[in-house]
Order: structure tokens, then C-alpha cells, then sequence
């Protein structure tokens, strides 16, 4: 912790080049290694230091620097270095909404905090675990068992500023779960301790959290008034971000009185700080909420524009929750304004991406899953290896009592030699345990590859699934409103033509098959590989035929998937089975599982 200051002195010069955008002729920054060739924990720093400054504008070249970073601090084996490039990526992987990685890293750098007693380190890292399973509320009680953990830590190190943000957190917990006693409890705690530490900044967030108790609660005139008092301190204080969420937050009581005005004028002045000082989520959020406003007051264009607006603005940063929300957004309003055929076409963007954020939070889920598991297994491990440490010391202890009674009785001598006859059994036996344990875990990751296989399998299948039922009722849709189109007026008959054609429309559209394709060709790619060696003649759709047939896909769902006939697909099947030389009686999912 000494060193950083002085590294980032040394450095600076060079640091600021490089920021600046020196690069070579590849678009990369110049290596640090041009200037010191040497394996240092200087070097190590100023790694860090360029990825923490990189963080917010370059994720990805922040990664880049800080895994050179922490290569480096576990070849020069610095406890300290180790533990805080450890840190600083599980924060850079959150960042970029990959919480595997993140999680690992966090726990690797806890490790590294716990063991060095370096406590006010690791309450901090606990709380940085904490968030990440609070996130989404991807697991709350295990976010709620990791500020309890800092918690403990903090008032053993009595960091009463780390205290007091620690309670705000558990509120938030209490919160996200609907215990709005316990909620307010937490936030009370932590408004107190922040007053009595004189932590400004800590007492306007529990207020406007306090706050935010009684709004839920519906006790709206309580509630405004805690917003005001924090908004006070805020612009004290001058915390931008603060000051826009307590102007927001009254914005939505005076809605709530239906001093819509008042209302929009809050909102209006939140906007400007979130854009004025680039809080773009914020700025999405708000953005939504008065169009929203908006809506509710039939200014339809009005609520289009400023949903538009948050829709270019998620779109820009890939937030694909707040991409769904403006795009249900621009749907109501062009509903409204009886723009239909585009009212359709936001909604079914809106539904897209639905898709796309629950399979994003399945993926996640998966990854924590795996991550409890493999956290469960290194533990494991480490208390193996304690195991090894006592035995190690015991026969220390051993070798010395022995060392001085040879100084006396010869007899020491045969108790040496039976001595190292034991030594080398414990030994072979501790390989034993170690080989048996190396073997376990080979089986343990064969079995997780094989479970990713099947998971990966079962997605395509739905996905498949899904396409076939979605043509299933695009076919039904256009064949009811061709029906409907007969038997009804002129106008409403022009309507459901049009209607017909978009439906047509969206059965050519491909994008939805391009997708599934890609989709197989990443998971089958050794598949293909070994269908290559086997049968070069094979063509490109051939392939992929195979890679459905393994999938045990039926003619009519490939037919359906393909929107190509069912005979046309039995053809190709009939051509695929000539070509690579199958039996009639060999049943054609089967070869292909077997292949």
C-alpha cells in the first residue's frame, strides 16, 4: 500500500503518453517494457495504476493491463500486490457484467487479506462480493451473508464510516425483499452513525433512503420531506448525482399529488445534472420515467420523443434492460397515436430483447452456480493442504528432539533411520492423496465439460423450439386475417391485408434462422471438423443438416426452422444418407451421435 504513491510519481511522465494515445502502428500503447525492463514491483504499480485510470473510457485495454499487472505480482510472489490486482479485476470483470470471473477474483484476493490480517482490506472486498450478488438481485441472501461478513470485520477494526455503509447496504437487502421494518431499522442505523461521525455525504443517502421507506408506504408528505433534507446537504456538498436522485425522488411525490408540473420541473432539472455530468444510466432512467409522465397525460408525442431518447441512449451503452423498457415505451405511444405497424414493430424489438436479458440472467445464474461449486472445491483443497502444514511441522519438532538426544545415546542413530523410513511412507502416502485428489478433479471437470455440452444442446433444441412455434403461429395469423380480410369492410379490409403482409414479412425475415445457424456453428464446431475428415464432399447446409438431425430434430421442425418444405428436407436427407454411404436400416440421429 506504501509504495503507490511514489510508483505513480516515477511513472507519470510515461503514464500520461501513454493515456494520452501514444500508439504503435497496431492502435496499441507502447509497452512499459521500452522504458524498464525489469521484473518490479514498481512495474507492478504502474500497471495497476494505468488500469484504474483506463477503467472508465477503455474497459477492455483496463483488463489488458491490469492481467500484466497481476502476471507479473505472482512472479515476483508480492502478497500485497497479488491481493490488490486480484481485487481490481474482480471490480473491472463486474464492470463488464461477467460475474464468474469477478466472483473468483474477489475471492482470490480475500484469500490473500485474510491471510495477512489485513481486515479493513477485506471488509472491502467483502462488500465488493456483496454487490455483485445484489446485483439483479442475483442472490440476496448470499449478498445479505457478505455485508454481514464485512460488518463483523468493521466493527472489530471499529471503521464506523465503513460501519455505517455497511448498514445502508443490509437495508437495501431488507428493501429488495419487501421488509420495510427492517429496512427502515438499517437505514436509521446508519443515518445515526453517519451524524454522529459528521459523514455528510453518508447522512443525505440515508435520509433519501429513509425516504424512500415511506414513499413505498405511501406516506408521501413524510417522504418528501426526507428528500428535501438530503437535497440540502447535496448541493452542500455538491454531490451531483445525489442532488439529481433527490430531485428525481420529489419529482415522483409531487406526480403522486397530481401536481404534475411541479412534477416535470424536478425532472427536468434531475435530466440536466445527469446530463451535464455523464450518468447515463440515470439519464435512461429518467428519461423513461417522463415519458411514462407524459404518457399518462395523453401528450403522446411528447412521451415518443423522450422514450426515443432513452432508447438511443441504452442502445449506446448495451443496457439491454432499459432498451426493452424505452422500447415498450415508443410502442404504447405509437399505439396511442394509431401508428400501428411501427406500434408492432417496437413491441416486437421490446421482445426481443426480453429474450435476450433472460437468457443473459440464465447464463449468469449458471456462472454463480459453477462458482459456488468450485468455491466449495478450493476450500476443500485448503484445508487438504493445512492438513499437510501441521504434519510438516509435527515432523519438524520431531527431527529436532531426535537431533538432540544424538548428541547423547547412540541409540538416536537407529531412531533416525526408522525416522526417515516413516518420513518416506508419509511421503509416498501424501502423493497418494494428492495423485487420487488430481485424479478426482480430472472427473469432476469431465463431468462439468459434459454437463456444458448437454446445457448447450438443450439451448439450441429451444431454441429451435421457439422458432418452429413462432412460425407455427405467424402461418395461423396470416391465414385467420386472410379469413377476417373476406368478410368485413373495405378499410378494415386494406387494414388486415396490410397486417397479412407484415406477418409475410416477418416469416422471410432470416434473422431468427442466421441466429440458430450461428448458434450451431459455434457449438458444433468439432462436430463439423470431424464430418470434414470424414466426408469432404459434404456441403455447408449439409453440415448443418447433420447438426440438427443430431440435435434429434424432426423433418417437419428442420422444415419449419428452414420455412422450406417438409418434402424438400426429406430429399436432403435422402441425398445426405447416399452421399455418406448409410444403411436404410441405420437410423440416421444415431449414426450422427455416434460419429
Amino acid at each position: 500500500m506504501h509504495y503507490r504513491f511514489f510508483i505513480t510519481i516515477s511513472f507519470i511522465v510515461v503514464a500520461y503518453l501513454m493515456a494520452a494515445g501514444q500508439q504503435n502502428n497496431n492502435g496499441k500503447l507502447n509497452d512499459v517494457n521500452a522504458i524498464n525492463n525489469t521484473d518490479s514491483l514498481e512495474k507492478v504499480y504502474y500497471y495497476h495504476d494505468l488500469a484504474i485510470n483506463l477503467k472508465s473510457t477503455d474497459l477492455n485495454l483496463a483488463i489488458f493491463y491490469n492481467k500484466k499487472a497481476l502476471t507479473l505480482a505472482n512472479k515476483i510472489k508480492s502478497p500485497e500486490a497479488c491481493a490488490l490486482t486480484n481485487e481490481l479485476m474482480g471490480e473491472l470483470f463486474q464492470k463488464n457484467n461477467n460475474l464468474q470471473p469477478s466472483i473468483n477474483y474477489y475471492l482470490i484476493s480475500a484469500r490473500i487479506y485474510a491471510n495477512n490480517k489485513w481486515l479493513d482490506e477485506l471488509a472491502g472486498v467483502y462488500l465488493k462480493l456483496g454487490e455483485v450478488y445484489y446485483i439483479d438481485n442475483v442472490n440476496l441472501e448470499q449478498a445479505h451473508n457478505y455485508y454481514n461478513k464485512a460488518l463483523n470485520i468493521a466493527i472489530k477494526t471499529n471503521n464506523k464510516i465503513q460501519i455505517a455503509e455497511i448498514y445502508n447496504k443490509i437495508a437495501g437487502v431488507f428493501f429488495n425483499k419487501q421488509l420495510y421494518d427492517e429496512s427502515l431499522e438499517f437505514f436509521l442505523k446508519s443515518f445515526s452513525l453517519s451524524k454522529k461521525i459528521d459523514d455528510k455525504e453518508g447522512i443525505a443517502r440515508a435520509l433519501n433512503n429513509i425516504g424512500e421507506i415511506y414513499r413505498v408506504r405511501g406516506d408521501i408528505d413524510k417522504a418528501f420531506n426526507y428528500y428535501e433534507r438530503s437535497l440540502l446537504i447535496n448541493e452542500n456538498i455538491s454531490s451531483y448525482r445525489q442532488t439529481a436522485t433527490n430531485l428525481e425522488n420529489m419529482g415522483r411525490i409531487k406526480s403522486l399529488e397530481g401536481n404534475i408540473n411541479e412534477a416535470f420541473d424536478y425532472y427536468e432539472k434531475s435530466l440536466t445534472i445527469y446530463k451535464n455530468y455523464n450518468f447515463p444510466n440515470d439519464k435512461i432512467d429518467i428519461l423513461i420515467l417522463m415519458g411514462r409522465a407524459y404518457l399518462s397525460q395523453d401528450l403522446n408525442e411528447k412521451a415518443y420523443q423522450y422514450f426515443k431518447n432513452a432508447y438511443k441512449s441504452s442502445k449506446d451503452i448495451d443496457n439491454l434492460d432499459k432498451t426493452a423498457e424505452a422500447a415498450l415505451g415508443i410502442s404504447n405511444a405509437l399505439e396511442q397515436m394509431n401508428d400501428y405497424k411501427n406500434s408492432l414493430l417496437y413491441f416486437k424489438l421490446h421482445y426481443q430483447t426480453t429474450d435476450s436479458i433472460v437468457g443473459r440472467k440464465r447464463v449468469d445464474q449458471l456462472a454463480i452456480m459453477q462458482t459456488n461449486f468450485l468455491n466449495d472445491l478450493n476450500i476443500q483443497e485448503i484445508k487438504l493442504k493445512n492438513n499437510e502444514i501441521a504434519l510438516l511441522e509435527k515432523e519438524k519438532h520431531i527431527n529436532a528432539i531426535n537431533l538432540k538426544f544424538m548428541l547423547f545415546i547412540l541409540f538416536v542413530i537407529i531412531s533416525l533411520a526408522i525416522l526417515i523410513v516413516v518420513r518416506q511412507r508419509m511421503k509416498a502416502k501424501k502423493e497418494q492423496l494428492i495423485r487420487n485428489k488430481d485424479i478426482e478433479i480430472h472427473k469432476t471437470q469431465k463431468e462439468l465439460m459434459k454437463a456444458e455440452i448437454m446445457s448447450k444442446d438443450n439451448d439450441l433444441i429451444n431454441f429451435a423450439l421457439h422458432l418452429v412455434q413462432k412460425n407455427k403461429i405467424l402461418q395461423q395469423l396470416k391465414k385467420d386475417l386472410k379469413l377476417l380480410s373476406n368478410n368485413t369492410d373495405k378499410e378494415t379490409s386494406k387494414k388486415l391485408r396490410d397486417l397479412s403482409l407484415h406477418v409475410q414479412q416477418s416469416l422471410q425475415i432470416q434473422q431468427d434462422l442466421k441466429e440458430f445457424q450461428q448458434k450451431v456453428d459455434q457449438t458444433y464446431s468439432d462436430f463439423y471438423a470431424k464430418l470434414k475428415v470424414k466426408y469432404p464432399t459434404l456441403t455447408k447446409n449439409e453440415e448443418r443438416l447433420c447438426a440438427m438431425l443430431r440435435l434429434n430434430l424432426s423433418s417437419k421442425e428442420i422444415a419449419s426452422i428452414n420455412n422450406i418444405s417438409l418434402k424438400a428436407v426429406e430429399m436432403s436427407r435422402y441425398r445426405l444418407r447416399k452421399k455418406c454411404n448409410i444403411e436404410n436400416s441405420e437410423i440416421l440421429p444415431n449414426f450422427l451421435q455416434n460419429l
